[in-house]
């Protein structure tokens, strides 16, 4: 094998023919080393826009969690009170319970006895001159 015999191929024509390929081979690298550049920075932008997201989303998930763990505070001391209301209710109706300590002693009054004793009670402050007259302007 000599070098010689393949200098023939390296006429003129093929020559151009040769270093157009290169040249196209080279383009088509530079070309895809920009095209995964490009992509590169695409998915490094988005990545940053999704971590943002879920950092926004950590964020309001702490707050609905703080505000959750309220409420079920809220929510406990609720049944708290309603089952003491309601152990109050069962004792006052079964006769068992003192309603003089409940504030409830006697008979409840009626519905035309408590507006009696309301407008009686609006009658004497009008006459101590403490309740809400006429304002007259000065």
């Amino acid at each position: 094998m000599c070098v010689c015999a393949d200098l023939a191929y390296f006429t003129d024509g093929n020559f151009v023919h040769l270093f157009r390929l290169c040249q196209l081979l080279l383009e088509y690298q530079l070309f895809a080393w920009q095209a995964s550049t490009v992509s590169n920075n695409l998915r490094v932008a988005k990545y940053a826009q999704l971590k943002a997201h879920v950092v926004k989303l950590k964020a309001k998930a702490a707050h609905a969690a703080a505000e959750n763990k309220t409420l079920k505070k809220e929510l406990r001391y609720c049944k708290q009170v309603v089952a003491a209301l309601e152990k109050q209710y069962d004792m006052v109706s079964s006769g068992r319970g003192d309603r003089a300590g409940l504030g409830l002693g006697g008979e409840l009054p009626s519905a035309d006895e408590l507006a009696a004793e309301v407008e009686k009670f609006l009658a004497d402050r009008d006459d101590d001159g403490k309740g809400p007259g006429p304002v007259v302007p000065g």
